[in-house]
């Protein structure tokens, strides 16, 4: 565990100095103008494959069209540190954080239960976002009084934690039960990134799919 924690804390480190901040006068921008900004910024969406939204430009940071207040980033190298750290970390699995209702509240087959798991993302510039799942199953009991899940329903995503900039939507999902008491859980959706670099507005829709294998104790019927 020890060692677990010593990593953690070195990754959180480094995310936080991965990326230098450039100062508004940086050379990037340097004899562009505006269109050509806003031209750069959608070139970069189209290089990472993610969907190019382009609000208002006369909108402010806290008040536009994306419904979320704006990241500011100083360069494009940074926006782009960001983005593709936001696409590499549905990659990898961390650690997960899972609770259940009670076993003492199982008695009948015709109540359900809630559960809920999380794990973290570590984003560049300092961004520690846990991902969230809300789910509610139901379970019945063999002849010998054995409990087993037999649905998950009431499925509902979202983050927490620190993420100016970053917002998450969820648009389905999906459950399969692997064993008496293993279900496998996939939920799609799309992050959506707002960003601000040279004073110019743009966002950023990243389609990905959440998946969770959660693994739950339960009672015997007495």
């Amino acid at each position: 565990m020890a060692k677990k924690s010593l990593l953690f804390c070195l990754s959180f480190v480094l995310m936080l100095f991965i990326v230098t901040p450039v100062s508004a006068s940086s050379p990037e921008k340097s004899g562009l103008s505006d269109e050509q900004v806003r031209q750069k910024l959608i070139d970069i969406g189209t290089k990472y494959g993610v969907e190019v939204i382009t609000p208002d430009s006369s909108t402010s940071r806290q008040n536009n069209s994306l419904g979320l207040e704006l990241k500011k980033f100083d360069s494009f190298e940074e926006l782009k540190a960001f983005i593709s750290a936001l696409i590499m970390a549905d990659k990898h699995t961390n650690q997960d954080i899972s609770t259940f209702t009670s076993p003492q509240n199982f008695n009948t087959s015709s109540t359900y239960h809630d559960g809920h798991v999380k794990w973290y993302a570590m984003l560049v510039g300092g961004l520690f976002s846990w991902k969230n799942i809300d789910y509610s199953y139901r379970v019945a009991f063999e002849n010998n009084g054995r409990g087993y899940l037999t649905n998950i329903f009431n499925v509902n995503s979202y983050l927490t934690g620190l993420q100016t900039g970053l917002d998450w939507t969820q648009t389905s999902s999906a459950s399969t039960m692997w064993s008496g008491n293993t279900a496998y859980i996939s939920v799609d959706g799309y992050y959506l990134v707002g960003a601000e670099v040279f004073g110019i507005p743009i966002g950023y829709k990243h389609k990905t799919t959440w998946n969770r294998t959660v693994e739950m104790s339960l009672p015997w019927l007495a």
